[in-house]
């Protein structure tokens, strides 16, 4: 097989299977964590085992939306915390965010589901009609993770958020 050749299976076969290549970086980072914001389309999340099963595959993520029949949307992706959020019982993530389109923030909770097994990441999309597309662009943002207790587990924003 030629490079070229071996180029173009990696690119057909391995690309699909990585959801957090597939979409585009809109390049917002925070220092500690890493969060990391992107938009996807419903196209990112299509994985041969949906065919057969019917049901989405997500891998070790855990993908909570604010609209959940529609996939296209913007994520913000948390690589890391579901070991300390199930070992301090976070149930509750909170998420504020300004947009291009108003300058007040919006906010939208996501409740962690009690089993977590096999999953390692979160992935918060704003998707449907929370976020209109093209026309929008993202301003600034916090997370914040509660506990059962309302006691705060973990907090990130963008370095426009305190602005």
């Amino acid at each position: 097989m030629s490079g070229r050749t071996q180029l173009l299976a990696l690119l057909f076969f391995a690309l699909p299977a990585l959801p957090s290549l597939n979409c585009v970086l809109l390049g917002n980072e925070s220092d500690s964590l890493k969060v990391q914001v992107k938009y996807c389309s419903n196209e990112d999340f299509l994985r041969i085992a949906e065919y057969f099963s019917g049901k989405e595959y997500t891998g070790n993520n855990l993908v909570l939306r604010s609209s959940p029949d529609d996939r296209s949307g913007l994520y913000f992706y948390l690589p890391v915390i579901l070991d300390r959020t199930s070992t301090q019982k976070g149930n509750t993530i909170k998420l504020d965010v300004i947009d291009s389109t108003d300058p007040q923030s919006r906010s939208y909770v996501f409740t962690i589901p009690n089993d977590l097994k096999g999953k390692q990441k979160i992935l918060l999309g704003l998707t449907g009609k929370d976020w209109g597309g093209s026309n929008m662009r993202l301003v600034a943002w916090k997370i914040q993770i509660t506990g059962s207790e309302e006691k705060s587990i973990f907090v990130e924003k963008s370095s426009l958020w305190s602005h």
